[in-house]
């Protein structure tokens, strides 16, 4: 999202913005936190939740090591491979720029696993987020640098 943040600051000055990463479930009320981006499925009933992107997973690996094991056919394959890591879609690490480069290739893409939400959430109590979900423009800039239409 930081690309997008000159712009949307432009349009809303008055709009006061903090930002923070974490892994842990954050307690909006207690942390005075008014929205936060979720990743996976929503868990608390208490928060009103908007879909604002769907992240796409993708298994991939260098061409040096395809050369030298080979390209799975399957998942079952992976288990004769020397090494498989495990990028989670929540914490991260993008790979258009390598696939684009050819530094990393896609494999197994029919067995990619299902997309993951991303929500943004906040408490029924915080006014301007209520709907319609336009009136909000951090729903907005979110969507539009997810690219999830609205």
């Amino acid at each position: 999202m930081l690309p997008a943040l000159p712009a949307f600051l432009a349009e809303y000055p008055d709009l006061q913005l903090q930002i923070s990463e974490g892994d842990r479930l954050v307690d909006l009320v207690r942390e005075g936190i008014d929205c936060v981006l979720r990743v996976g499925d929503l868990q608390d009933g208490a928060m009103i939740g908007r879909r604002v992107a769907m992240l796409t997973e993708v298994t991939c690996a260098s061409p040096a090591y395809l050369a030298r094991y080979r390209v799975p056919a399957g998942p079952a394959d992976l288990d004769a491979h020397v090494a498989v890591a495990f990028m989670s879609s929540a914490t991260g690490y993008h790979v258009a720029a390598e696939l684009t480069a050819g530094t990393l290739i896609e494999i197994l893409a029919q067995h990619r696993p299902s997309s993951t939400p991303v929500s943004l959430l906040y408490l029924p109590s915080i006014r301007r987020f209520r709907s319609p979900p336009h009136d909000c423009p951090v729903i907005d800039v979110a969507r539009l640098v997810f690219r999830f239409p609205t």
